[in-house]
C-alpha cells in the first residue's frame, strides 16, 4: 500500500515537473524565434519571402551569400571601396538591430565607412545608422539602431573598405 502511494505521488511529481519543463521550453521557443533573425535563408538572389541586391559581385560571391546564414561564404564587390547590399523583404519589418558580420578575406577587404538605410519605395532611403570603424576579419559585429517605422527594402551601403582591390561581407543579419 506504501509503495503504491508513493509511485502515484512520484507520478504526480513527474508529470507537473515534465509540464513545467514543457511550457518553460515552449517559451524560450518562442523568445527565440521572436527575437531572431528576420531574413530568410537565402539559397539565391530571390525567394518567396525576398530579394537580395548588390550593387556589384564578384563571380562566385553574388548578394545572397551575405543572407544565407552561413559565415564560409561572402559577397564581395567586383572592385572597389563602394558597395550597395540590399535586402528587400515581401513584407515591412521594423529593424531595430543589424549585425555585420566580415568575411575571411584580409582586412583590406572589410568594410570601414557605410550608413544602414531603409525604404519602402526603393528611391526614398531614409539613413538609420551612420558607422565608421576599423574591422577585423572574421567577426561578427552587432549594431543597435533607433527606428520606429516599418520598412520593405534595408541596405548597407558601403563607402570605405580597408583598403584592398574589393570589399566583402560574409552576412548580414536583421532583427526587429
Amino acid at each position: 500500500m506504501m509503495n503504491k502511494k508513493l509511485n502515484g505521488i512520484l507520478r504526480k511529481k513527474v508529470a507537473s515537473a515534465t509540464a513545467a519543463l514543457l511550457l518553460a521550453s515552449s517559451l524560450s521557443v518562442i523568445t527565440a524565434s521572436a527575437s531572431g533573425n528576420i531574413i530568410p535563408l537565402m539559397t539565391s538572389n530571390t525567394n518567396s519571402l525576398g530579394t537580395a541586391y548588390a550593387s556589384s559581385e564578384w563571380a562566385g560571391h553574388e548578394a545572397y551569400q551575405a543572407f544565407d546564414h552561413n559565415d564560409s561564404t561572402y559577397w564581395s564587390t567586383s572592385s572597389g571601396s563602394y558597395g550597395e547590399l540590399r535586402f528587400s523583404f515581401s513584407s515591412q519589418k521594423k529593424v531595430t538591430s543589424y549585425t555585420l558580420r566580415t568575411s575571411s578575406q584580409a582586412a583590406g577587404n572589410t568594410p570601414k565607412n557605410w550608413t544602414f538605410q531603409a525604404s519602402n519605395d526603393g528611391v526614398n532611403w531614409t539613413v538609420l545608422d551612420t558607422a565608421a570603424y576599423t574591422l577585423s576579419p572574421n567577426f561578427t559585429y552587432t549594431f543597435s539602431i533607433l527606428n520606429n517605422s516599418y520598412y520593405s527594402k534595408y541596405r548597407l551601403v558601403i563607402t570605405a573598405n580597408g583598403g584592398a582591390y574589393s570589399t566583402s561581407v560574409a552576412e548580414v543579419q536583421m532583427f526587429e
